[in-house]
Order: C-alpha cells, then sequence, then structure tokens
C-alpha cells in the first residue's frame, strides 16, 4: 500500500496503479491494497478529487482493493462534506476532522484530530479482518 498527500500528476498516478498491478501478477499470493490520497482545495483540489478518482476507477475496474482515504476524510456522521473549486464539486476533509475548526487544541499543530485517526483506524482493521475472511458484526 503507498499513500500519497501532495500533488500528483495523472502520469504518476498511472505508473502507481500499472506498478501495482504488475507487482499483483508477479506475486499472485499478496494481496496489494490501492489507496485514494487525501482531498484538499488549497493545493490543486481538482487535479486530486480527479486523481483520486482515477484510482477507484482503476480498482473498480480491474477488482482491486481499495482504502479510500478521501472518502473517509469526507464522511462524519452521515454527512459528506464537499467544496466546489472552479465550479467543480470536489470532496473535502470533513470540518470535524479539522484540527482548526473543531477547536481541539490537543492536536493543534498535526493535520488531523484524533476522531479522523480513529475512524481511518477502524476502517483500516475491518478490511483487514475482511480480507482474512472475519465477516463483519
Amino acid at each position: 500500500m503507498l499513500a500519497w498527500s501532495s500533488e500528483i500528476a495523472e502520469q504518476t498516478v498511472q505508473r502507481y496503479l500499472d506498478t501495482l498491478d504488475a507487482l499483483g501478477q508477479e506475486f499472485p499470493k499478496v494481496t496489494f491494497i490501492y489507496m485514494t490520497g487525501p482531498g484538499d482545495e488549497e493545493y490543486n483540489g481538482v487535479n486530486r478529487a480527479k486523481r483520486n478518482q482515477q484510482i477507484r476507477d482503476f480498482c473498480r475496474d480491474h477488482g482491486k482493493i481499495l482504502y479510500d482515504f478521501e472518502d473517509l476524510d469526507a464522511h462524519w456522521n452521515g454527512e459528506r462534506h464537499t467544496a466546489t473549486v472552479d465550479g467543480v464539486e470536489i470532496p473535502m476533509q470533513h470540518p470535524h476532522f479539522d484540527v482548526r475548526v473543531s477547536g481541539n487544541t490537543e492536536y493543534e499543530h498535526t493535520h488531523t484530530t484524533q476522531d479522523s485517526c480513529e475512524d481511518k483506524a477502524r476502517a483500516f482493521w475491518r478490511m483487514m479482518a475482511e480480507l482474512e475472511g472475519c465477516s463483519a458484526q
């Protein structure tokens, strides 16, 4: 699994997808997990959203396992948070997970809140359990 959080180009994402796919073919007993990056309107948000969708589309079309970081970031308590950037609606980190908005001063110099970390950890744990054949209860 590879994570990214900075500006990324379409060709770079395609190379990532092709490389993991090739590794998956070379090592068929290994489960490779693909991952989207965070949503962010400040750093070319429309391109980030497109690159994340590029990864989602590849995973859906090729039956790959996806840890959708951007989607986890955008949802809290049944609500999906988006922003409109250059006329395009893109997924964004929910304000509940934003240390500047949440008022959680314990994490004021970090990228996110404890709730966000716990949410992502639960999703990762469930994904691992399901990959091992445990049913979610």
